[in-house]
């Protein structure tokens, strides 16, 4: 662990996020392929390509803007990711006029496996 990981809280359940929500944090949890949502509108659609599922069973998307890092190396593996907890518009656009979705993202700088 790096001297900047260690400044930052370690997050691995949903009410870490809540409390840590847009800010730099450890997350830890396993990586995995986006699980689509069952029901309701955007049902079976793949609105991303991973996610982290935490120690109390709730998943949140994971992207990296960083293209040489190859996230299918942590496929089903338990991780640690550096990032940011991202909260507001996952989904669509920040026009009122346009439908939306707000909720949670990780945004990974790096991660290694556990």
């Amino acid at each position: 662990m790096t001297n900047q990981e260690q400044d930052h809280p370690v997050c691995n359940n949903f009410d870490c996020f809540e409390k840590n929500k847009n800010k730099q944090v450890i997350i830890e949890g396993v990586f995995r392929k986006y699980t689509p949502w069952k029901t309701g509108k955007g049902a079976n659609y793949m609105y991303w390509d991973w996610e982290v599922l935490l120690t109390d069973g709730v998943a949140i998307p994971a992207i990296s803007n960083n293209k040489a890092l190859d996230l299918s190396l942590y496929e089903n593996k338990n991780v640690s990711i550096d990032g940011a907890i991202f909260y507001g518009i996952i989904i669509g656009s920040s026009n009122p006029q346009e439908q939306s979705a707000r909720g949670y993202r990780i945004d990974i700088n790096s991660i290694r496996e556990n």
